[in-house]
């Protein structure tokens, strides 16, 4: 093969591994009405907690830096989906890697990132579940005890 097709096929390698590489995810969300602790203390729990309807969680891997307030969450998914009665389920696996960190005090802010492969909107949906599952947990929890924890 001639040199300049080479460089070509190489140069569309590169380009092609720098775009899935820039594929990363991320979505922040504010919480006005907690404190930077309070927030802090519920996402560690969202992480170390993770409650799912649809999924069985297989794996569970959280790493937390408390003093630059960042927690790194592994999580490998699974769930079979049937689509009627004669049909064969469907089992689908999800693995993700994302990065939570507390990005602001004032208001108090969460940035949640992808680090995995794929396609951006596939994340979303897990932003979400994680978004809505620190607001639940600031709205039930007593304040009290989310300040205690914080300490």
């Amino acid at each position: 093969m001639p040199a300049c097709p080479r460089l070509l096929l190489a140069a569309l390698a590169l380009v092609g591994a720098a775009s899935l590489g820039g594929c990363n995810a991320s979505r922040s969300a504010t919480f006005p009405d907690a404190s930077p602790a309070q927030v802090w203390t519920a996402a560690k729990a969202v992480a170390e907690t993770p409650d799912y309807d649809d999924w069985v969680l297989l794996e569970n891997q959280v790493w937390v830096d408390e003093p630059t307030r960042r927690v790194e969450i592994f999580r490998h998914l699974r769930r079979d989906r049937w689509a009627g009665d004669l049909v064969k389920p469907h089992r689908d696996d999800r693995s993700f890697a994302f990065r939570v960190a507390l990005v602001e005090t004032e208001p108090p802010t969460i940035e949640m990132t992808s680090r995995g492969w794929g396609v951006p909107a596939h994340a979303w949906p897990e932003f979400d579940r994680y978004f809505d599952a620190i607001r639940s947990l600031l709205a039930g929890a007593p304040q009290a005890t989310l300040d205690a924890d914080a300490e």
